[in-house]
């Protein structure tokens, strides 16, 4: 097995565990990156990921050896700014041990994650950020 296939192995056990549908599961698994969108009773919404999202998850995989496995897009209030951020989840070589993430005490999950900040990119970042299942797909709690 592949560095890669080993990746996309742990990435559908930690699909499975935060209950996203099997079509977006599925995709993954045939390198078919999906992103999740939305806000309020509309967050999670699935669906393939933009041509943009496609390019720079290509790029991250390239530059850290990783495997992005699912995208978030949404629209954030910071400062009373409304930032469009996208949220790229991660499986690296640190990772190959692990066979489930993380849950916090609200029940949402760490997912180490590339956030890139679309409207102040200084502010992009690596590190982990918190999820939770929604719709099928997930939303970015934090």
């Amino acid at each position: 097995m592949t560095n890669r296939e080993e990746k996309k192995k742990i990435a559908e056990q930690w699909m499975h565990q935060l209950g996203m549908l099997t079509p977006c599961i599925n995709a993954m698994k045939n390198d078919k990156l999906w992103q999740s969108e939305g806000c309020g009773p509309m967050s999670g919404i699935l669906y393939a990921a933009e041509p943009v999202i496609l390019e720079q998850a290509k790029k991250i995989e390239e530059e850290q050896d990783a495997l992005v496995w699912h995208a978030i897009k949404g629209v954030y209030l910071l400062g009373g700014d409304r930032v469009e951020m996208v949220a790229y989840l991660l499986v690296t070589n640190e990772d190959l041990d692990s066979h489930e993430l993380p849950e916090c005490v609200d029940g949402s999950y760490a997912v180490f994650a590339y956030v890139q900040n679309n409207s102040w990119e200084l502010c992009s970042e690596y590190g982990d950020t918190a999820v939770k299942p929604a719709n099928g797909g997930l939303r970015r709690v934090s």
